[in-house]
């Protein structure tokens, strides 16, 4: 059983600064600075040869009216009350409402020709009843959603966002150590608060835009580029990077500037559009952005959310934009990832090591952490490969995926984890890995007495496997064998056992073991062919794994 959505935003606030204080600025935006605070996350040591374990600093000071508003809607799709948008249906029209408007004394705070869309500020009922007389039946008008960064977790090395990845996470993708030239000639766009010169970027010249009217900096921005193109946290540091800047020092923006960020990307030469960023209001202007930047053969990517909320934000949401999850250490989906239609692929997103402000490090977590991981993943793509489409890229990263959660295909984590490693040797003979994937409670299928769970088997080489026999024991007891189905490459299978409910809710909890080989054949990597996990019953959740 899913928990409440009011149970995630509770859970949230209590443990890490889950986007509540960017809701929260949300009802109440010339106020929310003096009710809301929140600490950057804790630095990592440079000096330091031992890995540290990242703490919790976050401090969420809640009114019980503001409280009681977001359990009310969590998805409340907050918007500018005093602009809109309008998007004319050709030039002509656009020309002529832009000279028309600014006549009648309507404050036009931006406009796009690529988009033909106007951005007014309306400040009185007059102003709106004026820009009604003024405008026609083609043209389109919408409200400005206010655009918002997922806000960065602060784990635990374990705890309720899940198990952190340290500085493991290049590892466990399969990045090699000898990636220095990846990304070489290919140029990505960083829509997020800015990216400040950092030690991590090397000589790199970063170039930038900047379309918001503030001074304040947050190293949001920074920290997504580090995993890009870091020389020691990217996937792929020879990339180049452009920084446009679409959200404030508090990290946030609205759909239209977002919009016209994915513009100027696109003008400006960009292959690939990383956007760490989220909305829950549909807006027709960036869906426009959308679809001409992919037209143009550019690549977009964005997070999906870090509300634990059954729906993924805009502009993941779109379907020419790669929607991504976060997953843990563990290969289990991130306790704050949004999940539903849409999602695409899964990437490391739970305490990762990038770089932040002023030359520190930070343990980086969120959707907006996992981003940056696939999007360097693409760069390398098009970098290696000469000539590559998007579409091409696109479905390489989505095909040779590790499976997780529910066999195949799931809401959670899409296509799978992203692994570099398998794409690189996909076309390699001779590589025989099979693979416990994972242990899926199937809450879906289950009864009062007991609940099912799948276990997973992926066939991760690049040969068929005739023969395969699966070994489990439940608790600790004697192990038992099943023979299990030829399984081609890339294929996944699974095998079903029913636990009962008394045995998950026990204190002791439920013990699984499960181990995979092919008969006949020597595994490539026997280190993922045995999973073991302990099932105990958590009092707010109903089973955490």
């Amino acid at each position: 059983m899913k928990p409440s959505k009011a149970f995630i935003i509770i859970t949230m606030a209590a443990i890490v600064c889950v986007g509540i204080s960017y809701l929260l600025s949300w009802k109440s935006k010339n106020s929310a600075s003096q009710r809301v605070s929140y600490s950057y996350p804790k630095k990592q040591d440079t000096n330091s040869s031992q890995s540290r374990r990242a703490t919790s600093q976050s401090s969420i000071e809640i009114t019980e009216e503001d409280l009681a508003s977001l359990l009310e809607d969590v998805n409340e799709e907050a918007h500018l009350s005093d602009e809109q948008i309008i998007i004319s249906q050709d030039d002509a029209t656009f020309q002529e409402l832009l000279e028309s408007l600014s006549k009648n004394g309507i404050n036009v705070i931006n406009s796009n020709k690529a988009l033909r869309a106007i951005r007014v500020k309306l400040e009185s009922e007059e102003d709106f009843r004026r820009l009604n007389g003024l405008t026609n039946d083609s043209d389109q008008l919408e409200n400005n959603y206010l655009v918002y960064l997922p806000t960065p977790q602060l784990p635990e090395a374990t705890g309720p966002a899940g198990t952190a990845f340290g500085n493991t996470a290049l590892e466990s993708m399969g990045v090699p150590a000898n990636n220095e030239d990846w990304g070489s000639g290919i140029k990505v766009a960083v829509l997020d608060t800015g990216v400040s010169q950092h030690s991590e970027f090397g000589d790199m010249t970063i170039d930038s835009i900047d379309l918001i009217d503030s001074t304040a900096e947050y190293a949001h921005g920074t920290a997504v580029a580090s995993l890009i193109a870091g020389e020691n946290t990217g996937v792929a540091p020879a990339t180049s990077l452009l920084s446009i800047r679409v959200l404030d020092g508090n990290g946030i923006g609205d759909s239209y500037t977002l919009a016209e960020g994915i513009i100027a990307a696109v003008e400006n030469g960009s292959d690939i559009i990383s956007m760490s960023v989220g909305s829950y209001g549909y807006s027709q202007v960036l869906e426009n952005a959308v679809n001409y930047a992919s037209e143009q053969g550019v690549i977009l990517v964005a997070s999906t959310g870090n509300d634990g909320a059954s729906q993924i934000t805009y502009p993941a949401r779109f379907d020419a934009v790669v929607a991504v999850t976060a997953v843990d250490a563990d290969s289990q989906i991130a306790g704050f990832s949004n999940y539903g239609k849409g999602v695409d692929i899964a990437a490391p997103g739970v305490g990762v090591v990038s770089a932040w402000s002023d030359e520190e490090w930070s343990y980086f977590s969120g959707t907006s952490a996992a981003v940056p991981y696939v999007t360097g993943s693409l760069s390398s793509l098009l970098s290696e490969n000469p000539g590559m489409s998007s579409e091409e890229a696109i479905e390489l990263i989505t095909t040779y995926t590790n499976d997780t959660g529910a066999s195949g295909f799931d809401e959670a984590t899409g296509n799978g984890i992203l692994n570099i490693e398998r794409i690189a040797n996909r076309e390699e003979e001779g590589i025989y890995d099979l693979a416990i994937s994972d242990f899926y409670l199937d809450y879906e299928n289950a009864t009062a007495a007991v609940v099912p769970i799948e276990i997973t088997v992926q066939n991760r080489g690049t040969e068929t496997i005739n023969s395969l026999t699966l070994t489990y024991a439940e608790q600790a007891s004697f192990e038992q064998e099943r023979s299990l189905e030829r399984l081609e490459p890339n294929a996944t299978t699974s095998y079903q056992i029913s636990v009962p409910r008394v045995l998950l809710d026990s204190e002791e909890g439920y013990s699984l073991q499960a181990s995979i080989e092919s008969n006949g054949t020597s595994d490539s990597t026997p280190e993922n062919n045995i999973k073991e996990t302990l099932f105990k019953k958590n009092e707010d959740l109903d089973i955490e794994e």
